[in-house]
């Protein structure tokens, strides 16, 4: 299997997608996290639970708050969420 990210030295992966889970993703980051030691984020999706691949127990799930310290309206919640941060000055943050 070619995992791109681990192959060539990353220390984090990150994802923003929301997809239907296949093995082949699954693969992927059973590799990365079991053979190479990489920390997985991903958002964890927009409608009402976390979803895939922010619902994998080696991946770090990130949902949003909004200005007031409140889950943004648009962001999944849940027992599978492990920390939320403030959308906004993120985006500005990387700008």
């Amino acid at each position: 299997m070619h995992n791109y990210a681990a192959n060539n030295g990353a220390n984090v992966i990150q994802m923003s997608l929301e997809v239907s889970s296949s093995q082949a993703i699954i693969d992927a980051i059973e590799d990365a996290y079991d053979n190479h030691g990489i920390t997985l984020v991903c958002a964890a999706g927009i409608k009402w639970s976390v979803t895939f691949p922010a619902s994998n127990s080696q991946v770090i799930a990130v949902g949003s708050t909004s200005s007031n310290d409140t889950k943004s309206s648009f962001s999944n919640y849940g027992s599978d969420l492990e920390i939320s941060h403030l959308v906004k000055y993120l985006y500005y943050y990387f700008k």
